[in-house]
């Protein structure tokens, strides 16, 4: 079933019965244009960059071939700084992550035929240095869309990017691993030829220990099956998910079921609708296929966010694409749409604002308020938006270890950073079971893991100092940052960086149970 509701701005809380029970929908608040000047604003991503406490935003300028990096000075006050603007045209997807282990966020961007990306010099007022990976002549020009995972298992971020073989661009083509050695050094190989055409996820599909790949070509929807090892990636075997025209596809575990699913984006079905559909993912990687939305105001939906928006705890949906700009106008434009999980991926349908396209969304709780906020890369609006959510609901009480290790399908990430290296939740359940003795590296990363999983869910960070470079979390990262390998790191607590991070350790730990925030709504 699939219900809609269209409400001007704001909308208005209301409560809709459904089936024997009631649910509250709340709001979403008037759209908000972000400072900035650009030609066609086309990605974004949000973090902290400069460690402040507040929420930036960073953003591509397809037309002028710009990076903007627009800094929350304050609550509430954005002041737009460019980057680079030197791009060319194309100026595509945009990540945030740590790309060298310095414990500094880098900006990962597509963009001029190029993957290029960007080291922080950190500290609260960052520069960036502009590092450029690819090669026109050896993978060609690159596509639109990138994603950054740990793919070779060594805890390092690496990139997986698509290429177009084409002139002026004489490159191979096709798909591309870029391999991070850990201070930022990135081996390209040859992944295969993939039509890739726009956004695509990686994942666990079939619980074998590797990741595997998912993503659209211009007529088909695909998963790709890493046949190699959780260190040796080989990406051989395409099993076809549907045919159709495709733009992009999300991955997320929609159901909390543990096993990773897939979202696809349908433009225009032929009749003049847009269609999401849900590939429900069995755990064996056999998909049962669902229709979740569909409609004229999703002709040209191309892009999602998934996240518990109302704070029910089941995953809802935010989208919404370009029909307007990839038309010249002359078709419908797009509308951003809210779809509401009742519990049972049924959803209802609201309308956040009319006649906006966008071919990118990012969540980020941009008041600090605990609630995941919206914003939208305005193609033809040449800003960066973004929505307050304003549904009624507080902040969740965090929650220690022991709860995380009962509760594997609740983790709102699939992986952590602790320190320079990234971790798999099989890793960090493996951190949180073992019996920590002496060493007090891994009697705070037990903590953290628990500190930042809470946080990513819900609960107030601000007891802790949030993302401030101060704050208890950001501090013990920088401590985990400066030793090499994963953990364990056998810090004796006796030392004088084990004292350090027990101090640190204690803190969280009186977070994790509750301590520091007496208001919290219970999970």
């Amino acid at each position: 079933m699939i219900t809609t509701v269209k409400k001007s701005l704001p909308l208005v809380a209301l409560w809709l019965a459904m089936g024997s029970g009631a649910q509250l929908f709340g709001a979403f608040g008037t759209r908000v244009d972000l400072p900035g000047a650009f030609g066609v604003c086309h990605y974004v991503a949000t973090a902290d960059l400069d460690k402040d406490g507040l929420v930036d935003a960073v953003a591509t300028d397809d037309s002028n071939g710009v990076l903007m990096w627009i800094r929350q000075t304050s609550p509430g006050t954005f002041t737009p700084t460019v980057i680079d603007n030197t791009l060319g045209g194309q100026a595509a997807e945009v990540s945030i992550a740590d790309m060298n282990g310095d414990c500094n966020l880098d900006i990962v961007v597509n963009a001029g035929g190029a993957l290029t990306w960007y080291q922080s010099s950190g500290g609260t007022s960052p520069t960036f240095t502009k590092v450029v990976l690819s090669s026109l002549s050896v993978q060609g020009c690159v596509n639109e869309n990138h994603t950054v995972v740990d793919i070779d298992g060594d805890g390092d971020l690496d990139i997986v990017v698509s290429f177009l073989s084409a002139p002026p661009c004489p490159g191979l083509g096709g798909l591309w691993l870029f391999s991070n050695d850990g201070v930022g050094g990135f081996t390209p190989s040859y992944l295969g030829n993939f039509g890739i055409a726009g956004t695509f996820g990686a994942a666990d599909f079939d619980h074998d220990g590797d990741i595997d790949l998912a993503a659209t070509g211009f007529s088909d929807a695909y998963w790709i099956e890493n046949t190699g090892t959780p260190t040796s990636p080989a990406f051989t075997t395409i099993h076809y998910l549907k045919t159709g025209n495709f733009y992009g596809v999300r991955v997320k575990d929609l159901d909390r079921d543990c096993n990773a699913d897939i979202l696809l984006n349908t433009v225009d079905d032929g009749s003049g609708n847009g269609e999401l559909r849900w590939f429900q993912n069995n755990g064996s990687a056999l998909f049962t296929e669902s229709l979740l939305a569909s409609g004229p105001d999703m002709r040209f939906w191309n892009n999602i966010v998934v996240k518990d928006f109302n704070g029910d705890g089941h995953l809802d949906i935010v989208g919404g694409g370009t029909g307007g700009a990839s038309s010249g106008f002359t078709l419908p434009r797009s509308d951003v749409i809210f779809l509401q999980n009742n519990g049972s991926q049924v959803f209802t349908k609201f309308t956040i604002d009319t006649l906006y396209d966008s071919e990118s969304f990012a969540v980020a709780d941009l008041n600090a308020d605990c609630k995941p906020d919206v914003l939208a890369a305005g193609f033809s609006q040449n800003a960066v938006s973004y929505w307050f959510n304003t549904f009624n609901f507080g902040c969740l009480c965090p929650a220690g270890g022991g709860y995380w290790k009962k509760h594997l399908c609740l983790w709102p990430e699939s992986s952590l950073t602790l320190g320079k290296k990234t971790y798999t939740q099989a890793e960090l359940v493996a951190i949180l079971s073992k019996p920590p003795g002496n060493d007090a590296s891994l009697q705070l990363a037990r903590e953290l893991i628990a500190a930042k999983l809470s946080i990513a869910s819900g609960s107030d960070p601000a007891p802790i100092g949030g993302t401030m470079a101060s704050g208890t979390i950001p501090s013990a990262d920088s401590l985990l940052c400066t030793f090499s390998g994963k953990l364990p790191y056998n810090v004796s607590t006796s030392s004088s960086v084990g004292g350090q991070m027990t101090s640190l350790k204690n803190t969280l730990a009186n977070y994790n149970s509750g301590a520091l925030t007496l208001n919290c709504v219970p999970r």
